[in-house]
């Protein structure tokens, strides 16, 4: 089979000839690789925000897909599955990294930049946060509500894709993004409250970040 033939397959092909394959044998997995390779880069440079970093959460993302993909029983697509390693490898890079002393907080302030720069939804509304101040609120959030105010407000992944990925219903794909939302608004309150204020100016009045507003009973924003 040419290679051509090979990119040709389907996911759910290529996974079951990778399971029956022989020994050394890995075109299967290598079209697979080729195939996802872009999608996965995106997703790991939202965790990883440097070029040379992204590349090894990258290969750390394959290595744990090659040595599961024998026990993937494919109850769901296997692209869902590649999504659900890709976010637990990128979450477990933010929580190893935060046990390190801190020496760079470019990552944080690039993606701030990002949620602010109008290229969202959302970005018009939090191009009123300061993007020094929304970089601390983001480095007081979960890796799990980073992740998805990754794929929601920055990737612009539309709630049903969203709910596909991470193997959930669209309501609790609503919910979680509602939740994370919140998280951001209070991380950034909080971080508010502490900073010092100049005599004579006024006190900081309550603004929408990422069109989060208190929660409303039945919201599906």
């Amino acid at each position: 089979m040419t290679t051509s033939e090979w990119e040709q397959l389907p996911d759910e092909a290529l996974v079951r000839l990778f399971q029956a394959r022989r020994q050394g044998d890995d075109r299967a997995f290598a079209a697979l690789f080729r195939r996802h390779h872009h999608a996965v880069w995106r997703l790991c440079y939202r965790f990883a925000q440097q070029p040379a970093d992204t590349e090894d959460l990258v290969q750390d993302v394959f290595l744990r897909v090659y040595r599961g993909l024998d026990q993937f029983e494919g109850r769901s697509s296997f692209s869902t599955w590649l999504y659900r390693v890709t976010l637990s490898t990128g979450q477990n890079a933010i929580r190893s990294r935060r046990r390190r002393p801190v020496t760079d907080d470019a990552d944080l302030d690039d993606l701030a930049e990002r949620l602010t720069d109008g290229s969202s939804a959302e970005g018009s509304v939090l191009g009123e946060v300061p993007a020094e101040q929304l970089a601390q609120a983001l480095e007081a959030l979960a890796p799990d509500a980073l992740a998805i105010l990754c794929l929601r407000d920055v990737e612009g992944l539309p709630y049903g894709e969203l709910a596909e990925r991470l193997g959930i219903g669209v309501s609790a794909a609503k919910m979680r993004v509602q939740r994370a939302r919140q998280a951001l608004l209070n991380a950034y309150h909080s971080k508010a409250r502490r900073q010092p204020e100049a005599a004579g100016d006024p006190k900081p009045t309550r603004r929408l970040l990422a069109g989060i507003g208190p929660v409303v009973p039945g919201s599906t924003v």
